[in-house]
């Protein structure tokens, strides 16, 4: 799935920002849920002053806590050097990485604590470190991956994790 294919999936992304609250920057709150391709369910931050719509990869954003997610698709990952499926270039590079590519994505986040997990068919590897996390949510089934970034303060970071992967529809 392109980016250019993304505009209406992105803007239901948008409308499920628009769902949740934060309290005071320490907890965040749950108004809805919102799903893409009907298997991922992303929370994000109504109070925020602006959102992104780009044909780049990343296109949505909040400031406080920072919640950041980005469309990796197949394009992209042949862009890193890559012939595998997007699902086979993460699994690999999280597990076993071997191509430079991998090695070279691999190494990026080697600071990082390191999580697989799954929820029906989707996968989740997930690195933190401090008050930041990335959450590739993954799936061999889906032609494209998304890549979540958040950090902010721990308790809304938590809130937002929890959120990602234990509320996620499957």
């Amino acid at each position: 799935m392109t980016i250019k294919y993304c505009r209406p999936l992105l803007l239901f992304l948008i409308f499920f920002i628009a769902s949740c609250a934060t309290h005071h920057d320490t907890e965040v709150k749950k108004a809805g849920a919102i799903s893409i391709s009907g298997l991922i369910k992303l929370p994000l931050l109504y109070d925020s002053k602006e959102y992104f719509i780009d044909d780049g990869p990343l296109f949505v954003m909040n400031k406080s806590p920072l919640a950041a997610y980005r469309v990796i698709d197949k394009q992209e990952i042949e862009f890193l050097g890559s012939s595998k499926s997007v699902y086979d270039f993460f699994i690999d590079a999280y597990h076993s990485p071997k191509e430079i590519n991998e090695i070279s994505f691999a190494e990026s986040l080697a600071n990082y604590n390191r999580k697989h997990t799954k929820k029906g068919t989707l996968e989740f590897l997930i690195y933190e470190k401090n008050q930041k996390v990335k959450i590739y949510v993954i799936a061999k089934e889906l032609d494209f991956a998304v890549e979540a970034t958040l950090a902010g303060n721990e308790k809304a970071l938590n809130s937002l994790l929890t959120d990602t992967v234990l509320s996620t529809g499957a």
